[in-house]
């Protein structure tokens, strides 16, 4: 039953490893909800296009918002890919029936299921099996007062849900909630990070806790209003002390002013800002950063998740010197030297080639290999790229 039914906790240890290029689809995909979360007034507008971001980014069949409707105890579709437009409107679930989704809420925590069909506990709905669902992962959107509602993954195959695509949800989710709870109650709604002494709201205290990349909160007076405990980690330098400066200070100086005009792009247009730079660590080394930023200018603040692309930056330097260090002994080598394309078309010759065969590098480089070669060896030169280009070894006497 455990390789079937998980149940998310934030305290269990976790050891799965992220790939890079996950990491990187997930941030885009927070940047543009929260970026939505701005900009879209309506609130089934602003919940259309979540569920689109999410049916493309998790690649399943079905994707749904089932908002709870206390008074008749339903769980009501009200959102979603992949159903026709009739079940987005008219499909109900009721709370007292034992199901999947009736469980989410009974529970209040995650829920997967990786193979319905060979799992007894949780049944699906009637709706779930009209649709050949077979795995499911669903989360609680929480508002301030009580869950909202369901949000919901859906596949007509048995299909394995990653810790870090629990974690992603749960903290779309979050976002979800919290722009509900501020499109339905603006006048109630106060940021509690725009004030020093302000008291963290539970839903951003549980998208820094949750979330497994580095989150911070900044003002546009240029410094930290709040970091998650990833930042503090990576870093090393407390709460207390990336809130003491301005935060430009912990950027490398070769790095500050690319840096202050993405900032001030960003504070301008409010667009999601993508950008990388260096910060410097506790100990004075410095970790590269790739954020994925969006402004409000309306609580002159800028929320922002980055991933540590320290590794990755390094490979890319190796990749670089390794690179020059080609170029530099293929210019220089004694030895004839060229690089054709597919085609048999020059693409790259050295001095030596140019000196052997008597042409100038521009001349080379208008040329295909069998340009170059003796009319009698030119049928022989044909074969020998054909052969070569389908992996077969040749060898001239």
């Amino acid at each position: 039953m455990k390789d079937k039914l998980r149940y998310h906790s934030k305290t269990a240890k976790k050891s799965w490893e992220p790939t890079v290029e996950v990491q990187i689809s997930q941030q885009k995909a927070i940047g543009q909800i929260a970026q939505l979360a701005l900009e879209i007034e309506h609130i089934n507008v602003f919940l259309q296009e979540v569920t689109k971001i999410i049916y493309e980014l998790f690649k399943v069949d079905y994707c749904g918002i089932f908002q709870e409707v206390i008074n008749t105890q339903e769980l009501r579709l009200i959102e979603g890919v992949g159903w026709n437009q009739q079940e987005t409107t008219n499909q109900t679930i009721h709370l007292k029936q034992p199901c999947h989704l009736s469980q989410t809420i009974k529970v209040g925590h995650t829920l997967i299921v990786e193979d319905f069909s060979s799992d007894n506990t949780l049944t699906r709905n009637s709706f779930l099996v009209a649709h050949g669902v077979i795995s499911a992962i669903s989360v609680i959107i929480p508002t301030a007062n009580s869950p909202y509602g369901v949000l919901g993954v859906y596949s007509r195959q048995k299909r394995y849900y990653s810790p870090q695509e629990s974690n992603f949800l749960e903290i779309i989710a979050q976002l979800i909630g919290t722009t509900i709870s501020q499109k339905q109650t603006p006048e109630e709604v106060r940021s509690p990070l725009s004030e020093e002494q302000g008291t963290q709201s539970r839903d951003i205290k549980h998208f820094f806790e949750l979330n497994l990349d580095i989150c911070c909160i900044a003002g546009f007076d240029g410094h930290f209003k709040q970091v998650n405990r990833v930042f503090t980690q990576t870093l090393g330098y407390s709460l207390e002390e990336l809130k003491a400066k301005p935060f430009l200070e912990f950027v490398h100086p070769d790095d500050r002013p690319a840096t202050l005009a993405k900032l001030k792009n960003l504070s301008q247009n409010k667009q999601t800002s993508h950008c990388e730079n260096r910060y410097r660590c506790r100990d004075g080394s410095y970790r590269w950063l790739a954020w994925t930023s969006v402004a409000n200018s309306q609580e002159k603040l800028i929320y922002a998740i980055a991933r540590d692309a320290t590794e990755s930056k390094k490979l890319e330097l190796a990749l670089t010197k390794s690179e020059e260090k080609f170029r530099l002994l293929f210019d220089k080598s004694p030895t004839a030297m060229g690089l054709a394309n597919m085609k048999g078309k020059l693409i790259n010759v050295n001095q030596s080639l140019c000196q052997l065969v008597g042409y100038s590098e521009e001349e080379l480089l208008s040329r295909g290999c069998v340009d170059i070669t003796h009319p009698e060896d030119r049928e022989k030169e044909k074969n020998y790229l054909t052969n070569y280009y389908q992996e077969k070894l040749i060898v001239f006497p």
